[in-house]
Order: C-alpha cells, then structure tokens, then sequence
C-alpha cells in the first residue's frame, strides 16, 4: 500500500481480491480464526480482524483503506466479462 502526496486516485490491477490480505502483516494475527474460512474481513459475523480493529488493536484507518481496496478490486473481479 502506498503514500503519494499529490496524487488523487491510484488503480491496482495486478492483485485480486484473493490475495489482498496478504498485503496486511498485521491482520496476520487472526489468520484462521474467523468464522467463515475465506474471510474478507470486510463484512462476515465474527471476523476476528474486524474485532482487532473495534478494539483498537488495529489502525481503523488502514482498515478502512482494505475494505475500499477490496471492494474496488472485488467489483473489478465481478465485471470482468462484462462490457
């Protein structure tokens, strides 16, 4: 994830929605401990990394930027056959 003073907009194409996750050490820390093995950490019951976050144990701020990511590259992902 980066910083780019000046810039407004970016556009990740070469990571998936899949992999994500991986781009975040520090949600590591909850790696198989959700509820649903697949967790997106964006909106399931019981995501460990979503309590992380509530309980300050995790920067809000840099979660709130996965959950934007994702959904971008999540929404890329879906539309891509469509025209």
């Amino acid at each position: 994830v980066l910083d780019t003073p000046g810039f407004s907009s970016y556009s990740v194409t070469e990571i998936s929605h899949d992999t994500l996750e991986s781009f975040y050490p520090d949600f590591q820390q909850a790696e198989g401990s959700c509820r649903f093995k697949g967790c997106s950490h964006t909106s399931e019951p019981d995501c460990v990394v979503q309590a992380l976050c509530q309980e300050n144990k995790l920067d809000r701020g840099r979660y709130n930027r996965y959950v934007e990511i994702y959904k971008e590259l999540k929404e890329a992902y879906d539309n891509r056959y469509r025209r």
